[in-house]
């Protein structure tokens, strides 16, 4: 689901690893890690995980972007329960993303 998200950002790949996504990154020449934060919770956890994947390569850096304050309370758990529940995500998510949810469980 994370691929259709992205498909339209140039340059942005979603990849699965294992181990320390410092080393994935070093490994493949990533230089940029792009990460999503919801509130002053998730900034701080993000935050010290930049840290320590800035100590482990420091040719990667960490790029955190803020959600709209519309959805800083939402969280994947949630709408996952939500949609299991019957309740309309469609706004909470990217259309492509809907799609492929309602594919799977409609």
């Amino acid at each position: 689901m994370l691929v259709c998200a992205i498909k339209d950002i140039h340059n942005a790949k979603a990849e699965i690893c294992s181990g320390y996504v410092a080393d994935y990154c070093k490994e493949h020449g990533i230089g940029v890690l792009a990460k999503g934060v919801r509130n002053a919770i998730d900034y701080e956890y993000e935050a010290e995980m930049a840290r320590f994947n800035k100590k482990r390569n420091p040719d990667a850096d960490t790029v955190l972007f803020f959600a709209d304050d519309g959805f800083s309370t939402v969280s994947s758990s949630a709408v996952r329960q939500m949609h299991k529940d019957g309740k309309d995500v469609s706004a909470l998510v990217p259309k492509c993303v809907y799609k492929k949810l309602c594919d799977i469980n409609c």
